[in-house]
């Protein structure tokens, strides 16, 4: 008999969190580049509030790490036998 565990992470994941951080300086520079600086400066703000955001909320500060996902803490593995 085969057992498969299926991760399923509930809550807000880090990774989600950083690309989405990554995908507003993108936006930020492509405008720049393409003589938009009011939508440049928007996406630049955006990016410093998201930035201060996730590290209030991801960052351990006691253990030096980022936490790899916020929000409900119950049980997080589902089995399908």
């Amino acid at each position: 008999m085969e057992i498969f565990h299926l991760h399923q992470e509930i809550g807000k994941a880090v990774e989600i969190n950083a690309l989405w951080y990554n995908a507003l300086k993108i936006i930020q520079e492509f405008s720049g580049m393409c003589e938009s600086k009011e939508i440049a400066n928007k996406f630049k703000e955006m990016a410093e509030d998201t930035k201060i955001s996730f590290n209030n909320k991801f960052y351990n500060k006691r253990r030096k790490c980022l936490y790899d996902v916020l929000g409900d803490r119950k049980d997080k593995t589902k089995s399908i036998v």
